[in-house]
């Protein structure tokens, strides 16, 4: 019985992986605006246009960040707060499957 359970789950849980779409990676570098020095271990917010936040992520020593993000639909990564900048929303066209995308963001100081 337990057999037969599994494997009438097995196609649907296919089904459901099938319908999410590809992630593709967006990456870049985040700088100070005014010197161009990287500003490192800062959190760069990934949201949908619905205004769902979907990821967070670190900048590493260099000021870079990378996520992967589903393809085909526009987001937007956001800075919201970083001691000493001004808040940061920036709008990413969809990235087309298979592809990636390099999105720098230049903070700029209070």
């Amino acid at each position: 019985m337990r057999a037969l359970v599994l494997l009438f789950l097995l196609p649907v849980a296919c089904l459901c992986r099938a319908q999410q779409p590809p992630l593709v990676q967006v990456s870049g570098l985040v700088t100070d605006a005014a010197t161009g020095a990287p500003v490192y271990d800062c959190l760069v917010e990934h949201y949908d246009l619905a205004g769902k936040r979907w990821a967070v992520i670190t900048t590493n020593t260099e000021g870079r960040y990378a996520a992967f993000v589903p393809a085909g639909t526009a987001f937007e990564l956001r800075i919201v707060e970083e001691n000493g900048y001004a808040p940061l929303v920036q709008r990413v066209e969809a990235i087309a499957p298979g592809g990636s995308a390099a999105q720098d963001l230049r903070l700029i100081a209070r």
